[in-house]
């Protein structure tokens, strides 16, 4: 079961992060991916599959004045 944004998530298994990203209402140009500890490069998002073992920590920008 994945660890992401610190609780487990075994529906994410099997997805791949922009798959992931879009389910949960993400949006991808406002996020950076954190995958077990190295930051991943946005091109990586619509190819990389999420492992039960994967630690993922998902950081939104936000706007605001």
């Amino acid at each position: 079961m994945a660890y992401i944004n610190g609780k487990d998530d075994c529906a994410a298994d099997g997805l791949t992060i922009a798959q992931y990203l879009s389910q949960n209402e993400y949006r991808k140009d406002r996020v950076v991916i954190e995958l077990n500890g190295e930051m991943l490069p946005k091109g990586l998002t619509e190819t990389t599959i999420i492992s039960p073992s994967d630690k993922i920590e998902i950081l939104s920008f936000v706007g605001g004045g």
